[in-house]
């Protein structure tokens, strides 16, 4: 159990989703005819925090891109590789797209996510 499972579990305010894009392309144009979303992993325990309560969690140089940050005991993403094109939906029902993963330390301990709304 990561650190965020120890000592800190009244700060899991939320629970998320990671959705990963699927595109259906027309065999006629070659052009994408569709897009859409697949839940790879739902009910993931974490702490989510907007403006300046995110601010400490993420470096400045992502901060003017970044909506919010969910934190998350690493082994609860084991297995899943995040891309910036994958999805993030909290239980709130917003989504947003991922801009930078950063294992806390690169202990495997505490995953932070940074993420920009999809609107």
């Amino acid at each position: 159990m990561g650190l965020l499972g120890k000592g800190f579990k009244r700060f899991q305010n939320n629970t998320f989703s990671i959705e990963r894009e699927s595109t259906v392309v027309d065999t006629l144009t070659g052009g994408v005819s569709s897009k859409t979303f697949t839940a790879i992993r739902s009910g993931i325990q974490c702490g989510f925090y907007e403006g300046s309560s995110a601010d400490v969690f993420i470096s400045d140089k992502f901060k003017a891109e970044t909506d919010g940050v969910v934190c998350v005991d690493a082994p609860l993403l084991s297995g899943i590789t995040l891309s910036e094109s994958d999805r993030i939906t909290l239980d709130n029902s917003k989504a947003y797209s991922v801009v930078n993963y950063d294992d806390i330390n690169n202990m495997g301990d505490t995953v932070v996510i940074a993420l920009k709304e999809v609107k």
